[in-house]
């Protein structure tokens, strides 16, 4: 899945950055510009552990051929609204260029994931069972 190493990527660039502009807050004792700082480094992490835990990576495991989920993600097995992916992309400054025809195409993809693969974002080992396509 390469698109969400790259977005990870970038998750882990932003967040580095405001730790940096934290430090050197901290390094010039700007006590009330640290306090925006690390608010605003809290809020990257966090946005970046949920978008991990509910977009990226399920929380799986596999046992006796049997898959059990866990988390957030067990909830939106069992039925939980998963949140609009618009509510992620938005957020991001580098993403405000998204048509409407685009934001529909990625949620499209996502429940596609959702609803047809056992371990959604992970492998597409379908629900159903489909044919073998005999080899050659």
């Amino acid at each position: 899945m390469p698109g969400a190493a790259i977005r990870l990527a970038e998750h882990h660039r932003h967040c580095e950055e405001l730790f940096s502009l934290a430090g050197a807050a901290a390094n010039s004792a700007d006590w009330s510009l640290l306090t925006s700082r690390v608010a605003a480094l809290r809020e990257a992490l966090l946005a970046h552990f949920r978008h991990e835990e509910e977009r990226i990576f399920p929380l799986y495991e596999v046992e006796d051929g049997v898959v059990r989920h866990y988390g957030k993600t067990k909830a939106i097995v069992e039925g939980r609204p998963r949140k609009p992916v618009r509510e992620y992309l938005l957020k991001q400054g580098r993403f405000a260029h998204f048509t409407e025809e685009d934001l529909d195409y990625f949620q499209s993809k996502i429940d596609e994931m959702w609803d047809k693969w056992e371990i959604p974002g992970v492998v597409p080992f379908w629900k159903e069972k489909r044919p073998v396509v005999p080899a050659p």
